[in-house]
Parts: C-alpha cells; structure tokens; sequence
C-alpha cells in the first residue's frame, strides 16, 4: 500500500519508522536544540531526503486522537533551522517533491505526500465533485498548489497553497474549490424531509444537500421528481409559521420551515404545521404522522374562533 492509500486514516507517524524516511542516530547523538523542542517527543536522525550542510532530524509526538511529525535541521555552527528557514534551504525542487517536503516541514505531517487523481481508485474519502478537481502538485502564480486528505478522525479533502516567497500556507476544503469554479459539490449524506409545494404538504422526499456559487439547495433523489430542487424556506403570517416537528409530542423541538420548490405559485396553503414528520431509512423514507399534534392544533384554531 502506498502512503497516499495510507495518509487517508494516519496523516502521520506518531512513533518508529516512517514510510521509508530513515534514520539511524541513538538519543545521546541528538543535539541540544533538537532534543529540547519537546520532552515527551521521539526525535530520531532523518535520512529520507538531504540539503547541503545540514543533518536533518524527525521530532514526533503522539496523544490520543492526534500524533504529529516534522522535520528540523541543525546546521554546522549548531543552530536550530525550522519551518520557512529550513524550507528556503532546498533550492529548486519539483512540484511534488516540494510538496512532500511541505508536509514535513511545515504542516507536521512527515511522511504525506501530495494527492493526483490516480489516489482515488484507494481513498474513499471525498465526493466525485471534489476530486474531479485534484491535480498533481503544481507551481501557479508564485505559488506551489497541491492536494491531501486532513483530520485523522474525519479526514476531508483539502487544497494547499504555499506562497513560494513567504512559504505561508493557506488550506482551503476541495468543496470550496469546486464551489469557487461556478460548480456544485454535494453536503453530507441523503436525508428525507417533509416535502412542501406553495405551502401545501406533499409528503416526505429522500434530497442530496448540494452547495454552490447560490447557496444551498437540496436536490430530490427519487420518483418522477428527481432532479428537482428544494429550498429551504422560512415563512410566517400573522405568528403561524410552516414547520416540522421530530415528534408527535407537545414537546417536540420544531424547524420554522418548509422545503418548497423554488418555482412560481398559482395558489398557496396558509401556514402550518407538517401533520407528520419523516425518518431516513436505509432504502428510502417514512412518514411518521403527527394524529396527536394535528388534534391539537385543530382545536386550537376552534378556541381562537370563538367569540
């Protein structure tokens, strides 16, 4: 397995070897300034790459849920060299050596390397949208563009842009890339809402949040509606709101809203309250009715007729 399948689930090395890089110094060989970075760290000789005058050393730390890895060096007057400094000191490198050195050096992920679309077919993270946009490790514009998986619980895919001056980097979700190129990207998994037309309930409808250049919309999956888009609409006239509650209890949390299809009305229910609420399901949705809520609000609206 490659460390792009890898870096899907351990985005770092927490402790012993890594991925190839290696090492080869006992503790009593680490320098000073190495060794006092942190006391609970693991710091060992790194040999997985090399720049003219240095001794390059990997410092990783483990904690639960987090590990984290980097690279530091220490020149031959013993000064400690990290971060941009350190960086400025391999000369010109290819985009995606570059890139795995980023990693190392700055983003504590030592041992990562660059996403291309041929990771897809290993790495299941991430929608068709958002990886139709990664692309191998680049140079654009005064800046080194590359592509990786981040967060070791829920990894998402993320852009990378280090200034080649300043060698800052700024991370942006893929999603937002897609969304910036005009497009849509899909948001989280298929749920099933109450379904409104022109305030009249219709049911439930399993939806795909999708996100784009507009906003949200949420895109039907199934039947002879699918394809069409909702839109989450809040509306009220004189205190009665469209909603739906999670339950058929008094009190049961409530949304003020109704998806509506974003289409011209020739007529309007008034506002009200969704009789029934609906549940994701594995193979589609159900409907659960409200007979107790629906009582109640009928005999509500008598109560407010009298005179």
């Amino acid at each position: 397995m490659t460390l792009r399948a890898l870096v899907a689930l351990v985005l770092v090395c927490g402790c012993g070897s890594c991925g190839g890089a290696q090492e080869g110094a006992e503790s009593d060989d680490i320098p000073e300034v190495v060794a006092a970075l942190a006391t609970d760290a693991e710091v060992i000789r790194f040999t997985g790459w090399s720049a003219e005058g240095l001794e390059l050393y990997r410092v990783s730390w483990a904690v639960p849920d987090h590990s984290s890895s980097r690279v530091v060096a220490v020149d031959g007057e013993g000064a400690l060299l990290e971060g941009p400094e350190l960086m400025r000191r391999f000369g010109e490198l290819a985009p995606d050596e570059l890139a795995v050195r980023a990693f190392a050096v700055l983003l504590q992920t030592q041992g990562a390397e660059p996403l291309t679309p041929a990771d897809r077919e290993s790495i299941q993270f991430g929608t068709d949208e958002e990886w139709a946009v990664v692309e191998p490790a680049r140079r654009e514009e005064g800046a080194l563009i590359f592509f990786a998986l981040q967060g070791e619980m829920a990894p998402e895919l993320v852009e990378h842009r280090m200034d080649l001056e300043s060698f800052a980097i700024a991370t942006r979700p893929v999603a937002d890339v897609v969304v910036a190129n005009g497009d849509r990207v899909p948001v989280g998994d298929p749920r099933c809402v109450a379904h409104g037309y022109c305030g009249c309930w219709r049911g439930c409808v399993r939806v795909q949040t999708v996100r784009g250049p507009e906003g949200e919309a949420h895109r039907i999956l199934d039947g002879e509606a699918a394809g069409i888009e909702l839109h989450h609409r809040e509306s009220c006239y004189e205190g009665t709101c469209f909603q739906v509650c999670v339950a058929d209890t008094p009190e049961a949390r409530c949304d003020p809203g109704i998806y509506e299809a974003n289409e011209p009305c020739t007529g309007a229910c008034a506002p009200s309250e969704a009789p029934y609420h609906c549940e994701t399901l594995v193979d589609g949705c159900r409907q659960v009715d409200h007979p107790n809520r629906s009582a109640s609000s009928v005999n509500e609206e008598r109560t407010q007729e009298r005179p």
